[in-house]
């Protein structure tokens, strides 16, 4: 707070002078320079403050003026006095004519006259050239320190609220819409691109046809409902529904995004709400504003700053009210046209441009239009505004049943419990879903948005209606939906669930048919394998309600669980007396895991065989019905899959936890050929006198160096086939070497 002395040096001296009139006392100065004008008024003003009975003598609205200043800590802003003198019926409002014998003060009229006795002092900080202030402009203002101490604060009582000087019978015509309605548009935006994102402009917004896309979808005319659509979409983005990735838009889709379309309407309500509160733009205002009054242009406040003064109005009145539209008006604007629209200092600087460039009767007239534009722009864009409001039922608008436009409006019944976070009663009844042999699937009345949203997952949207929505399964719907991780073991037990029927034994079939074209090679990642000892005992864990969702059958003794679920699993076995046993992986669960009989027989030890342990065994022997044998066929095989015998021999022994006998070893050395094959073949031996008389004559003769075939690579011994031999002989004495017959061994 500014002190007295301070406030008062900083007016200019017509200003003090005004004050000093005001108080009679402007005649007692020697003289009227400033000095003296100040020195004068620190003495009168803390003086008069202290006489109860001239501040009993002042307005209601003066006193409630000084009551709010001094709640509010000594200093306050003009918005913060307006509304709350608006509401308690001690002002009237700008343009609110006079009924009755008693005349009230506008807002301004009342803090001019305090201003005029110094009780109040204008606080707003100077700005530009400015050096002094006067009473104008008017944003901040406060109650000097030496006159806090001296008023009679027991007189100066803070307003109440009275709601019934402003309130009016309901209007002829009353539109309430359903916050579920909203709810369900905002639903297939974000569902239609959580199942196909969009590709995203350059200078924001969808490519025209993700747009078209969105539009066929909901049953919509893109040409005249592109409005609607980017509104839509904005408050997705607001409530954080909708993201950015890589130049596209998608739909955000982790678990706080989906607990939200699980909410009751009235927390959703509310959080749309405050989703109005970050939406970006502003309004499209009319041109005059910039060209016909002004030579600086001026710039409305943001959507959000203006859904933000409507949200804080709303928090004020708090009662499902009927109020005329011009009455919330002036309450936004506080009593002044364009305050609403623009910042205080751009109206400002609009009237101050038609009073420097007007001149006689046209300055009124000039100014009297400027003010009629910024009424009418006002009134039309909080239109606007409150039919968004509408949309998502938070208020009700009324109508006179002549005008297309509302005339006044209240809080719905839900908006009243979203505002003040109480619970609503929703209505009751339930939707249906039924699911047709032809494949469509009816979602009959209020459906939940969770089951919607798993509809989605896994059907193609036909129709949408206010009463019903048709979704049809088709098999690129399936494949679509087995592709992002859910199976047909799902779609069928949430369509059973939901329907409450039996499932038409041509769709189940079908669509277990679907599964087997799409999962001829499936690659499942963080999966947990069950298995059981007996068919039967699949049969029946299937069964159940609460594990059918999560169990995914692979054969009749296996089934893959995800692991995020296996919690779920394991609490629902211990409640069916069922304790898993939970493998440790192959290093532990392969040693000893096998028994071993000598006619070549393995059989497990535990009643459920580890799949890593049953895995292995596999590849090396035949499955039988009580375990696996070693046959010579199943050892050829694991040969020529790549094992080697002595591989086979060490996983039979790893697997039985004991060595093989010599028997045993030999059998498998010999069914797997171990030691290859052999051949014969009849030659001549020819034996050379040292290996250097080999390589030359091969080098020199080209018969004999394919005919003569050295058995290594430095040995004086070929090989010669019988068929060439006597060849190889005329060829050798005509190189001069004679043969000898006969053993030399």
């Amino acid at each position: 707070m500014e002190p007295l002395r301070l406030s008062l040096e900083t007016y200019h001296n017509n200003t003090l002078r005004e004050i000093a009139e005001q108080l009679g006392v402007l005649d007692k100065a020697h003289d009227k320079r400033k000095a003296t004008l100040v020195a004068l008024l620190m003495k009168e003003i803390p003086h008069r403050a202290t006489y109860r009975r001239e501040i009993a003598a002042l307005s209601e609205a003066e006193r409630g003026i000084l009551a709010l200043v001094l709640h509010q800590g000594g200093s306050a802003t003009v918005a913060d006095l307006t509304m709350p003198l608006m509401l308690s019926g001690m002002v009237r409002l700008g343009d609110e004519k006079q009924t009755g014998n008693t005349r009230l003060p506008t807002i301004n009229e009342a803090m001019l006259s305090l201003l005029r006795q110094g009780l109040l002092v204008n606080v707003t900080p100077l700005t530009g050239s400015s050096t002094r202030r006067t009473f104008s402009p008017l944003y901040n203002l406060g109650i000097p320190p030496e006159v806090i101490k001296k008023l009679p604060q027991d007189l100066l009582k803070v307003p109440q609220p009275d709601f019934k000087r402003h309130i009016m019978a309901p209007p002829p015509q009353v539109v309430s819409r359903s916050t579920e309605d909203a709810m369900r548009q905002l639903f297939f935006v974000w569902a239609e691109l959580h199942r196909q994102p969009g590709k995203e402009l350059q200078a924001g917004g969808l490519y025209k046809r993700d747009l078209r896309r969105l539009a066929q979808s909901m049953g919509l005319e893109l040409a005249a409902e592109k409005a609607t659509l980017y509104h839509l979409i904005n408050l997705l983005f607001a409530l954080r529904l909708l993201g950015k990735k890589n130049g596209t838009i998608i739909a955000v889709a982790d678990k706080k995004a989906l607990h939200f379309w699980e909410q009751g309407s009235a927390v959703q309500l509310r959080a749309l709400a405050k989703a109005y509160l970050h939406v970006g733009g502003r309004p499209v205002i009319p041109s005059s504003l910039n060209v016909g009054y002004s030579y600086s242009r001026v710039t409305p406040h943001e959507f959000a700053w203006m859904h933000q003064q409507i949200w804080e109005l709303f928090q004020k009145i708090t009662e499902p009210l009927w109020f005329p539209c011009t009455t919330f008006l002036q309450l936004l604007n506080h009593g002044r046209a364009g305050n609403f629209l623009f910042p205080e200092n751009d109206v400002d600087n609009l009237i101050k441009s038609v009073r420097w460039y007007s001149w006689g009767a046209a300055r009124g007239k000039k100014e009297a239009q400027l003010k009629q534009t910024l009424r009418e722009t006002e009134t039309t864009i909080l239109h606007q505004l409150l039919e968004q409001w509408s949309w998502a039922g938070m208020v009700d608008l009324g109508y006179d049943g002549q005008s297309a436009t509302p005339v006044a409006l209240r809080l719905s019944l839900r908006g009243h419990a979203a505002l003040l976070k109480q619970p609503f009663e929703e209505p009751q009844g339930e939707g249906q879903i039924i699911l047709q042999p032809d494949f469509q699937v009816l979602a009959m009345g209020p459906v939940s948005l969770t089951t919607l949203a798993t509809l989605e997952r896994f059907t193609e949207r036909e129709q949408m209606q206010p009463a019903a929505v048709s979704y049809r399964l088709t098999r690129a719907s399936v494949y679509r939906a087995l592709q992002t991780g859910m199976s047909v073991s799902e779609m069928l037990s949430f369509l059973t669930e939901s329907t409450g029927q039996p499932l038409p034994q041509n769709v189940k079939r079908t669509l277990q048919e679907w599964r087997a074209q799409h999962e001829r090679i499936v690659i499942r990642r963080d999966v947990l394998i069950l298995q059981v000892g007996h068919p039967e005992r699949l049969e029946l864990l299937a069964a159940d309600r609460q594990l059918a969702r999560y169990l995914h059958p692979l054969d009749e003794r296996t089934a893959w669980v995800r692991t995020q679920d296996m919690p779920k699993v394991k609490r629902r076995l211990w409640q069916l007396n069922l304790l898993p046993a939970f493998s440790r992986g192959p290093e532990a669960d392969l040693p000893a895991s096998m028994r071993w009989d000598e006619d070549g027989h393995l059989s497990p030890r535990h009643a459920v065989p580890s799949l890593y342990a049953t895995g292995t065994v596999r590849r090396i022997a035949e499955e039988r019905e009580e375990g696996w044998q070693l046959t010579p066929q199943s050892v050829q095989l694991a040969v020529s899959t790549g094992f080697t015998v002595p591989e086979i021999t060490a996983l039979v022994e790893r697997l039985t936890g004991k060595p093989l006998d010599a028997a045993w070893r030999k059998q498998l050395q010999a069914w797997g050929h171990h030691y290859g094959s052999a051949q014969t073949a009849q030659v001549r031996l020819l034996r050379f006198e040292n290996p250097e008389a080999l390589t030359g004559l091969r080098k020199a003769d080209k018969h004999l160096s394919r005919w003569l075939r050295p058995l290594s690579k430095k040995s004086n011994l070929a090989a010669v086939n019988e068929k060439q031999w006597e060849e190889v002989r005329v060829l050798l004495a005509e190189w001069g070497v004679t043969i000898e017959e006969g053993r030399w061994w």
